[in-house]
């Protein structure tokens, strides 16, 4: 014969299930907000070698717009 849970049991059961929720969504938006932190440091990195890359080129504003657009 299986076992019955109280009501108390299965409460219990459920508060601590909603517990380990609210625990692991603060994890997943903490690693969310790292994970954008980065994307925008890479993206800050890039554009800062592009503006480099383009100073080191010595070409003119018109012709560096000119190979990109093609």
């Amino acid at each position: 014969m299986a076992r019955q849970i109280s009501l108390q049991g299965i409460d219990t059961k459920i508060a601590k299930a909603k517990e380990r929720v609210l625990r692991i969504k603060a994890s997943y938006e903490n690693a969310l907000h790292e994970l954008d932190e980065l994307n925008t440091l890479r993206r800050e990195a890039e554009e800062k070698e592009i503006i480099r890359a383009v100073r080191r080129s010595g070409k003119s504003f018109q012709e560096v717009m000119r190979l990109i657009r093609l």
